[in-house]
């Protein structure tokens, strides 16, 4: 992939450090990952020690903040599992009345760059189509603009709306019969919030959205492509959340979300996928916080009859992940606040095909360092 745009965002970053006032984090966090394929058993995934590196600077004023992340992973001895994710993003925010109303509006510009190499899930090995090596499948730039308006109708409740556009660029390849995953999408977002009592607060989230591909064709239901056709998804989902101080020092998250993707043509990119979690976070005193959660997932992939993995579909998928975390401050006075990090993750799915059933454990212990100007 053409990594000009990555370039020119870190040295405008690097370039923001030194004229304005910014904050500055980094992160270093060794971890071990026994599957970091995501394989499942039958293809006997590698383990491997990972090492964590993600630094962000932020600037902020009034109405005006502007932000850069770079997140890096790399392991040892299974390089292909390596990613990189860097995205940068300016954001416009300000307060007026609205019919005698507090209103808050916004506009988001974003722009995202992921480099990951394609290891396929059904044979372990770096992606291939037609013999040919399309190991960057995967990677993708992506333009984001979003424009939102909040309004207090009163003291308990609010109520949103968003427009948001993106443009998603993967890496190209001219190989005959591979489909172009390049699009564009434009979405409404209505969201509520509504403030129960001191203690808990209720939210929902609507959302419709329509993705158009610049050069993919629609499938039958037996995974032939469809000449002369464009395709197209239409999405609605719903998402409701939670919150609630259960005590002075122990916070409680519940949240459920449920989605639909229909494809144009015969509906073989037709998917349902539901979400719920749970979450709670303890802070111990004024340095230590404790966090936990559970997620459950479950994709129904409608046409069950074939599937392709470089075409970005994927057989039906449920299982949980289970999450436990700590960040423990040792030095917030100073003017390099530090803090140590540490967690554990397990990932348990289930698929009606055997491919995409897989278990994973990851586990981390590292040191943030904050950097103010």
């Amino acid at each position: 992939m053409n990594k000009k745009n990555l370039w020119l965002m870190l040295a405008i970053s690097a370039y923001s450090a030194n004229t304005v006032a910014v904050e500055l984090t980094a992160e270093v966090i060794p971890g071990y990952d026994d599957n970091p394929y995501r394989l499942a058993d039958n293809l006997n995934p590698d383990s491997s020690l990972f090492l964590d590196t993600k630094i962000k600077l932020e600037h902020k004023t009034d109405k005006i903040r502007l932000r850069a992340k770079v997140a890096n992973r790399v392991h040892d001895g299974v390089e292909d599992a390596d990613s990189l994710t860097a995205k940068l993003d300016a954001r416009y925010k300000t307060k007026y009345e609205l019919a005698g109303k507090d209103t808050v509006a916004q506009v988001n510009v974003e722009y995202k760059y992921k480099d990951k190499t394609y290891v396929a899930r059904t044979t372990g090995q770096v992606g291939t189509d037609s013999g040919n090596d399309i190991s960057d499948r995967y990677d993708y730039d992506s333009w984001k603009v979003e424009a939102k308006t909040t309004v207090s109708l009163n003291k308990a409740l609010k109520v949103g709306l968003q427009l948001d556009y993106k443009i998603k660029d993967y890496e190209d390849y001219n190989i005959a019969g591979l489909s172009d995953l390049d699009y564009d999408q434009i979405g409404l977002t209505n969201d509520w919030k509504y403030k129960i009592d001191k203690q808990s607060q209720f939210g929902l989230v609507l959302n419709v959205a329509r993705r158009d591909f610049d050069n993919k064709r629609e499938k039958n239901l037996l995974g032939n492509k469809i000449a002369g056709t464009d395709l197209e998804y239409d999405y609605w989902s719903l998402t409701t959340e939670y919150d609630r101080d259960i005590t002075s020092k122990l916070k409680g998250a519940l949240s459920y979300s449920y989605e639909e993707r229909r494809g144009s043509g015969d509906g073989y990119y037709d998917t349902d996928y539901s979400r719920m979690s749970a979450k709670l976070r303890y802070k111990a005193d004024d340095a230590l916080r404790i966090t936990g959660g559970i997620t459950y997932k479950d994709r129904e992939y409608l046409n069950t009859s074939s599937f392709d993995e470089n075409d970005e579909t994927s057989p039906s998928i449920d299982g949980y992940t289970i999450n436990v975390g700590m960040e423990k401050d040792v030095m917030l006075a100073s003017d390099f606040p530090t803090s140590i990090v540490a967690g554990i993750r397990y990932d348990d799915y289930d698929s009606s095909n055997s491919f995409y059933e897989y278990d994973r454990f990851q586990v981390h212990a590292g040191v943030k360092i904050g950097f103010g100007q």
